[in-house]
């Protein structure tokens, strides 16, 4: 029963994210988290949960710093959603990157009064998913 779980579990994981393996899965996995930590910060915000908002910002923070390196030049192949314009505008990512790093630490360390520090935190994850992302068809 376990191994049933643990095997459905998995295939779940690869079919989320397309059998992504390697640096792609590592950079899905990570913007995940950082999708799960964003609804975090919402719905702590009108609990009014300061700790969960310090939290889930710093775990987008942690992530952020790491997204550079999560992206490199030959790893925009199916089933990535990135773009490869991530190659050819290299500064301008490592800027939305490092924004979205600056803008989650401003919230985490702006947890009791986090809607200004919450709205630049959004502004930069779209900004970069505008820029830098396939555009889901709706």
């Amino acid at each position: 029963m376990k191994r049933t779980a643990v095997l459905l579990l998995a295939g779940f994981l690869l079919a989320a994210h397309g059998g992504a393996t390697g640096i792609v899965k590592q950079r899905m996995d990570a913007m995940v988290d950082i999708g799960r930590a964003t609804k975090t910060i919402r719905d702590a915000i009108r609990r009014s949960e300061p700790d969960a908002v310090r939290d889930a910002a710093g775990r987008i923070a942690r992530h952020a710093a790491e997204v550079p390196k999560l992206f490199p030049d030959g790893s925009f192949h199916h089933p990535s959603e990135a773009l490869p314009a991530i190659s050819t505008d290299r500064a301008a990512f490592n800027a939305l990157a490092a924004e979205l790093a600056l803008a989650a630490g401003e919230l985490a360390s702006n947890a009791d009064a986090p809607r200004e520090a919450a709205r630049k935190l959004a502004d930069a994850c779209k900004q970069c998913h505008t820029r830098f992302r396939v555009q889901k068809k709706r």
